[in-house]
């Protein structure tokens, strides 16, 4: 199992390749199955596949990303980030600010993740 020091070292390669908007690295952070609900409600993606096409979408749709991750908190092998991702768009900025909870394995990839947030959480802000 991660140690808390690890967990949130994890935590901190994620926030840096999710804002570096560098699919590769993110992907190398998840399982080979892993699952991803982004925000919860949504069906999940499972595996990289499917999570390289959200990211994707995501990236192929914005200009900029950045991802903060304001707390962190651990609790055996799970995390759960207080977060805040700003996302540049032709029209504008979007933010979500919302919580991520991650189920580490034993290997230190990230085996699910499932974000909580909605439509209260995201704000937006013209040019």
């Amino acid at each position: 199992m991660a140690t808390p020091e690890e967990l949130r070292q994890l935590v901190e390669r994620y926030a840096a390749a999710v804002s570096a908007r560098d699919i590769d690295a993110v992907l190398t952070l998840f399982a080979e199955d892993a699952v991803q609900r982004d925000p919860a409600t949504s069906p999940p993606n499972v595996g990289h596949e499917a999570i390289g096409t959200f990211l994707r979408n995501g990236v192929g749709a914005s200009t900029a990303t950045t991802f903060e991750a304001l707390a962190v908190h651990t609790a055996g092998d799970h995390v759960a980030i207080d977060f805040r991702v700003s996302v540049t768009l032709e029209s504008g900025t979007m933010v979500i600010e919302g919580i991520e909870v991650f189920t580490v394995g034993s290997d230190g990839r990230i085996a699910e993740v499932i974000a909580y947030w909605d439509d209260a959480d995201v704000t937006f802000t013209e040019p």
